[in-house]
């Protein structure tokens, strides 16, 4: 690490895996001047290119080096590939979320092999972080055929950090915790220990820098920090934060696949004294069957299994459980999932109009709508994967167009069809369609619905922690129910997955928006599909040159001049995308829109421009 820190200060970029690589100064000097052979992909490091199997990719863990991913693939089946997924730069923004982090590696392993089937292992915060890359590559109808879990242990398990812990956790605490914990060749002398206590009591005073010279001049600096510059620890610092927070406040949701869980024969907790957690599943059976996860015994303990004396065995167990995933095995039933519904049967003969609702949206939301368009047009819903059950969202918009593409061609295999989105689905049914003129069939018209522009594919701007989506998905169905739920943030922070289920419950039984004998389990579906879609990130592949119909409701929360502005915006944000577009202002909000009296007044809207589409 230190070889590696010292390279990049003269701008000679090399990871550790490269230093393992070429161990000699000859080796070393030689790959500088002629450069790397393999193809490189920002954030993936090429441990090992050949072998005739598909590759295997590793995942980083907590601290984010590198070190480990050539010990490991050394002791792995020569004929399997292998890439190191390394974190987010130290000099760049830090992303905090599990599932912002697991999106990330999604695209750097899709850059490195296109389509599945996927196999990848983590360890550690990996292992987590490998969990939802499996759930977002399902997510994108990707094959996944194997997972594997480095002593990772599922984050859903109690207990949780005190609330008022995360909120206090800076840089400087984060420090001060590693010198004192972190283990020393030299232990800390009694006035040592007492000067650690004093900085401790000062911290929240002092500035970064500060606190690391005082550190440092008094001795308490931990050792693998000291020939490090303070920016460098503190950006350390940052990137360990940013995954202390992505893993307070991670759920995990279930999976359809199988998963191997490579759990240490001898847990940390009997190392320090401490008693072993007694779950050999390590808390993952909350979210998946027993009879999906593969538990492996491994040589050492959590922080142990990459010592020479462990790894070699660490390396053969993996190389058999991936031997035994790649066998034949039913499909997930993410692909045999159906998502068309009849809303109206129409006239015979006539143009097929397609509904895409929006995030955890459900295609009832059109029953009003279908009924003010009238006996004409025959009419579908197009329903979100997973809003009713617990299959896997789809996690990229492409994705979810492309299953509701062949759902249409099983309809309607030739001919015009119209399409309607409403805001996410807005996103869906716009994709829907270029996908579709991209393979040479035309649509009759392209409607969407109080839809955000398309917004690019900044991760950061996506993410949501599970809080987050909640409270998210609370205004939402305040909006739609132009009712306070009477749920404040602090009641569900305290409270697990099932706990705050049971408050949104009880708020939307309060304003009418769920039936009495409805239970709170049954919102999962729709509250994960929520948060999938909140998470989703589009741009566009090319412009929609045909006509597109834009229509905007007013957002009763803002008042005339905001809602102007932000229509404006919206509207911009189209033109870029959609040159030849139309923006109506309709009545009511992004919910009522959709129901009566309203849903006769954009009926009314949506014909009047079949009309000038057929003049």
């Amino acid at each position: 690490m230190k070889v590696a820190s010292l390279l990049k200060q003269v701008d000679i970029d090399m990871t550790v895996v490269d230093l393992f690589k070429h161990p000699t100064i000859e080796s070393l000097a030689e790959c500088l001047e002629h450069g790397r052979h393999e193809a490189t992909v920002k954030g993936a490091v090429a441990v090992r290119t050949t072998g005739a199997e598909k590759p295997l990719f590793l995942i980083h863990e907590n601290t984010g080096q590198d070190l480990w991913f050539s010990l490991l693939a050394a002791q792995i089946n020569s004929e399997i590939p292998v890439y190191g997924l390394q974190a987010v730069p130290l000099d760049e923004l830090q992303l905090q979320t599990v599932e912002g982090m697991a999106s990330r590696l999604a695209r750097i392993m899709r850059t490195v092999q296109p389509v599945g089937p996927y196999r990848f292992a983590g360890w550690s915060l990996g292992g987590v972080l490998a969990y939802e890359v499996a759930i977002q590559l399902i997510g994108q109808d990707q094959a996944v055929e194997f997972v594997g879990l480095l002593d990772a242990g599922c984050p859903n398990s109690p207990p949780r950090t005190d609330p008022s812990r995360r909120r206090e956790a800076s840089p400087q605490a984060h420090l001060l915790a590693l010198c004192e914990g972190l283990e020393r060749e030299v232990p800390l002398t009694t006035g040592q220990q007492a000067i650690l206590s004093e900085l401790k009591c000062s911290a929240g005073e002092s500035d970064f820098e500060d606190l690391f010279r005082q550190c440092r001049e008094s001795g308490v600096l931990h050792p693998s920090f000291v020939d490090h510059t303070a920016q460098e620890i503190r950006r350390y610092m940052g990137r360990l934060m940013a995954h202390w927070h992505a893993i307070e406040n991670y759920v995990a949701q279930p999976i359809s696949i199988p998963i191997y869980l490579f759990a240490a024969e001898e847990p940390l907790a009997a190392v320090s004294g401490e008693p072993a957690p007694p779950d050999p599943l390590m808390g993952w059976g909350s979210v998946a069957p027993e009879r999906q996860i593969h538990v492996v015994r491994v040589p050492g303990n959590h922080l142990t299994l990459m010592d020479d004396s462990h790894i070699t065995a660490l390396g053969r167990a993996l190389s058999d459980a991936i031997a035994q995933a790649g066998k034949p095995r039913p499909n997930p039933p993410e692909t045999e999932s159906r998502s068309v519904m009849s809303l109206n049967t129409g006239k015979r003969g006539n143009t097929p109009v397609f509904c895409v609702p929006g995030a955890g949206g459900n295609v009832i939301g059109f029953i009003e709508l279908s009924a003010a368009l009238g006996q004409e047009w025959p009419l579908y819903g197009l329903q979100p994967r997973g809003v009713e059950g617990a299959l896997a969202p789809h996690s990229t918009v492409e994705a979810a167009a492309t299953m509701c593409r062949r759902e249409i061609e099983a309809i309607q295999p030739s001919g015009e069809i119209h399409l309607l989105g409403h805001s996410f689905g807005g996103w869906v049914a716009f994709e829907i369609a270029t996908q579709m003129r991209a393979a040479g069939r035309s649509v009759s018209s392209l409607t969407i619905i109080d839809s955000e522009a398309p917004d690019g594919d900044d991760l950061r701007s996506r993410e949501y922690t599970s809080l987050e989506v909640l409270m998210e998905l609370i205004e939402v169905m305040e909006l739609a129910a132009e009712k306070k739920l009477g749920i404040q943030s602090a009641e569900l922070e305290s409270e697990d997955e099932t706990g705050r289920l049971r408050l949104l419950h009880e708020g939307l039984l309060r304003v009418g928006l769920l039936p009495a004998r409805s239970a709170p389990d049954a919102l999962r579906g729709a509250v994960r599909a929520f948060g999938a879609a909140l998470r989703t990130s589009y741009r566009p592949r090319q412009p929609y040159t045909a006509p597109l119909r834009l229509a905007l409701a007013r957002d009763p929360r803002h008042d005339d001049q905001t809602n102007e502005r932000e229509h404006h915006n919206i509207l911009v944000g189209w033109r870029k995308w959609a040159p030849d577009i139309e923006c109506w202002h309709g009545p009511g909000n992004h919910f009522t829109l959709l129901k009566a009296p309203h849903a006769q007044v954009l009926a009314e809207w949506w014909r009047g421009g079949l009309r000038l589409i057929t003049k």
